[in-house]
């Protein structure tokens, strides 16, 4: 699952590349993400996923979902680079060690 995501997220480095720029440029300008349509878009999708997939939520009020997802964007910037599977085992691992578990944000 590692290899697959790290794969996944190299195969879309670029736009997650410009979604971190517009997310930046966003933070900057105190304006909401959701303004930005491919961030809007991703959110959208991000939580439409989550309350989807999830079978108990761990994250159930919307900021913190929303804050959630733009982490894990960033998080997905540093997994499509080069040792982009290594981080995010190291990144898993370092979790489990530290007893917060791979969703803790």
């Amino acid at each position: 699952m590692v290899l697959i995501g790290a794969h996944l997220a190299k195969q879309h480095s670029e736009l997650i590349r410009r979604a971190v720029a517009l997310l930046e440029q966003f933070t900057e300008q105190n304006r909401p993400p959701h303004q930005a349509e491919l961030l809007g878009d991703y959110l959208d999708r991000f939580q439409n996923t989550y309350q989807e997939r999830m079978e108990e939520p761990m994250v159930t009020h919307n900021d913190q979902l929303i804050h959630l997802g733009l982490k894990l964007l960033i998080d997905l910037l540093f997994y499509s680079q080069n040792q982009g599977a290594k981080r995010l085992w190291g990144a898993l691992l370092d979790r489990t060690l530290q007893g917060t578990g791979p969703t803790a944000f």
